[in-house]
Order: C-alpha cells, then sequence, then structure tokens
C-alpha cells in the first residue's frame, strides 16, 4: 500500500514541477505598487498578476513594479505601459528596466532593445512629449557605462 501511495505521490510531484517550469515563461507578471495604480482601469491593491496585453497606469504619487523571470520593469510616476513579454510599450511617462531575458520597451515608432539578450543591462525610456513626438532612452550596461539616445540617432539598436 505504502508503494502505491509513494508510486501516486511521486507523479503528482512530477506534474507539479513539469508545470511550473512551463508557468514561469508563460507571459505572466507580478505587479506591485507603491501609492494608486490601475491595471485596465481597475484599481491594484499592493499585488496583482499580469497578463500580455494589460495596460498598467500610475499617478503622480505613485510607482508600479513588473516583475517576471529575467526582467524587472520600473513604472515611474504619471505614466502608462502595456505589458507584452517580448518588449513593453510605453504609451507615456517614464519607465526603468532591468533585464538578461533581452526585453525590449517600443514607445513611437522607437523601439530600445538591449545590446544582449542574456547580459544583465540596465535602460530607462522616457517619452516626454504627450504627443509621441519626443522619445528618449539612457542605457546602462553591466560596466556601468552610460550611453544616452534619442529617437533622431537612431542609437543604441533604436529600431523603427
Amino acid at each position: 500500500m505504502s508503494t502505491i501511495l509513494r508510486g501516486l505521490l511521486s507523479c503528482l510531484l512530477i506534474v507539479t514541477l513539469i508545470g511550473s517550469t512551463m508557468a514561469a515563461d508563460s507571459g505572466v507578471a507580478m505587479l506591485y505598487t507603491n501609492g494608486t495604480a490601475w491595471i485596465n482601469g481597475n484599481n491594484v491593491p499592493k499585488s496583482m498578476a499580469l497578463f500580455s496585453g494589460d495596460l498598467v497606469q500610475t499617478k503622480s504619487d505613485s510607482l508600479a513594479n513588473i516583475k517576471a523571470k529575467g526582467v524587472n520593469v520600473l513604472v515611474l510616476s504619471d505614466s502608462l505601459v502595456q505589458f507584452d513579454p517580448a518588449a513593453v510599450k510605453l504609451e507615456h511617462g517614464r519607465v526603468n528596466v532591468v533585464t538578461t531575458r533581452g526585453l525590449a520597451v517600443r514607445v513611437g515608432v522607437l523601439k530600445v532593445v538591449p545590446a544582449s539578450d542574456s547580459a544583465s543591462t540596465e535602460f530607462e525610456v522616457t517619452d516626454y512629449g504627450r504627443n509621441g513626438q519626443d522619445h528618449r532612452a539612457q542605457r546602462r550596461s553591466e560596466a556601468g557605462r552610460r550611453q544616452d539616445h534619442d529617437d533622431s540617432s537612431r542609437g543604441a539598436r533604436g529600431e523603427p
């Protein structure tokens, strides 16, 4: 009897492990807030699951932190972003990204892509104008060198 129970428990453990491994790369993230923030127009308590396509908005005195495997996106005050596991879309405001997965940020026609998909990269993207015309990116590599770019220079691997 104990052999059967052990076998069933082992199978359950294997299925749980496989399921959790698959869920780790499913495009789901967690959102943690400091102040008032909304997901798709609904108020977020302190934390909530975030799915691909969800809109995250912060008030002028609030911050939100999107965390997923290999990604940490700080949504700064008075910002609006759309979450996608491959590229966060900045509608307006400012985000700070730390990634080891190559997460990109789209703002207007500019796409800011880390130089490496696997090395730890930190960069900040700001949409200064609500008209979608003034976009700036600041990248900090592992070595801590700072590079500034705007959409007219198409630097930092900025892609239209």
